[in-house]
């Protein structure tokens, strides 16, 4: 947001896009687009000394037989909104004010994702702007190669301007907001090591989505609720020395309002990184060890400093509905499951510190691979969306998966629009 743009172009159709993009070319300008505008990474939505694309007003919704088709300006609060009268929900972000574009671009971590797949898996078409500003729909049978190269590689083939998403019937999801003194640590670290390994596989256990934090400050939310049966699934969760503890079913759009609430930092410095691997009790209480070590310095230093580990457990099940559905570009298959991917969410308030900040996040990532090779358990990819600037999560794709995407760029983007004159987000690596 501190960036300087030139100016803002606000498209209102698939046609106007078109047009930008040949303009674009004609005149060699760089643009950067944004979505929703919560990926933190520097230049991935916004630009200094160049043009600002926005995708506010390309916010259509229709409803279809199995399917909705959105734009990527909504958040996905709105879908939700849109879908909730009739009783259906998509795959979609966890928190309300995300962007519908970046989520899905990247892969797409859902509520849903245990039953469902990624939020990319449940695309059935893309309407895609791609260099010369043609305009194409990608799905299984047409441009099968530029469908499969979306979903997890982010902006580096065209501009999405619409998104065809699978519809499902919408249902009340168990929620519990639930906190505990980081003395009992040892005890919530065997719950989310179980559950990994063991519980996730068990009848039911790919509707849970857990997501366990580890918060650095003193802040806590909870909504009041009925109280309801701890799911079989989460029975390590269920006699937890909490402090606060509160239970409900509630909608999918609102428990991404509760965790929107509890999540998102405004006003502050911002990073996110991730790093993933299989779990185990000795690797997910080292990981919170390691975390505390290389932020100490930086708790009593940084000013208006608060940390956030989230562990995102992620299962076969998971992985095999994007299999079952065309696969897509991030390269992950049954047999490296579960796994975890941690994501730090750290914030501060003033920029002289950004340096000391992310040092310990880097610190915390290297430490943490180098513990999980000796644990024999670690895995290289990244995920897009959790990222820091500095990490590079395509390239953790698979030797095999970045050939393809070299190939599909070939195709799309010979001349190198989307690199040439996009200079932001995440890039594929060279071969």
């Amino acid at each position: 947001s501190r960036l300087q743009p030139y100016c803002v172009f606000t498209p209102d159709s698939v046609e106007a896009v078109s047009g930008a993009i040949r303009l674009f070319e004609r005149n060699e300008c760089k643009f950067a687009i944004r979505s929703g505008g919560h990926m933190p990474k520097r230049r991935a939505n916004n630009i200094e000394d160049g043009i600002l694309l926005a995708t506010t007003k390309l916010n259509q919704m229709s409803l279809h037989d199995g399917y909705v088709s959105i734009g990527p300006g909504l958040s996905w609060g709105a879908v939700f909104d849109f879908l909730r009268p009739e009783h259906l929900a998509v795959v979609g972000g966890r928190l309300a004010e995300v962007g519908v574009s970046g989520l899905i671009l990247g892969g797409g971590l859902s509520t849903y994702s245990g039953k469902r797949g990624f939020a990319c898996d449940n695309v059935k078409t893309f309407q895609v702007v791609v260099a010369g500003g043609e305009i194409l729909e990608a799905n299984e049978s047409s441009h099968s190669d530029l469908f499969w190269a979306l979903k997890g590689g982010s902006s580096n083939f065209g501009i999405i301007t619409r998104f065809d998403l699978h519809t499902h019937p919408d249902y009340q999801l168990y929620t519990a907001a639930q906190s505990m003194g980081l003395e009992h640590w040892n005890e919530l670290a065997e719950a989310i090591d179980n559950f990994t390994r063991l519980r996730s596989t068990w009848e039911g256990g790919e509707d849970m989505a857990i997501s366990p934090k580890v918060h650095t400050n003193d802040s806590w939310s909870t909504q009041n609720g009925t109280g309801l049966t701890v799911p079989p699934a989460l029975v390590d969760f269920a006699n937890l020395p909490y402090n606060k503890s509160e239970s409900t079913g509630v909608s999918v759009r609102d428990a991404a309002d509760v965790l929107s609430r509890t999540s998102t930092p405004y006003g502050l410095r911002y990073e996110l990184r991730v790093l993933s691997f299989r779990s185990s009790l000795d690797m997910v209480k080292g990981i919170k060890t390691i975390f505390e070590e290389e932020f100490r310095s930086i708790f009593k230093n940084v000013a208006g400093f608060s940390g956030v580990m989230e562990f995102q457990p992620i299962t076969k099940h998971n992985i095999a509905q994007g299999s079952a559905r065309g696969g897509n570009a991030l390269g992950i298959t049954e047999d490296r499951a579960p796994m975890i991917w941690l994501v730090m969410a750290n914030s501060w308030l003033n920029a002289e510190d950004d340096e000391a900040a992310q040092a310990a996040g880097q610190r915390v990532v290297d430490r943490g691979q180098t513990l999980a090779r000796e644990l024999g358990l670690f895995e290289p990819f990244l995920y897009l969306n959790d990222a820091a600037d500095n990490q590079d999560p395509i390239a953790t794709y698979g030797e095999e998966n970045i050939r393809k995407l070299h190939e599909v760029k070939q195709k799309y983007d010979k001349t190198g629009t989307f690199d040439r004159l996009l200079p932001g987000g995440f890039k594929l690596p060279g071969l």
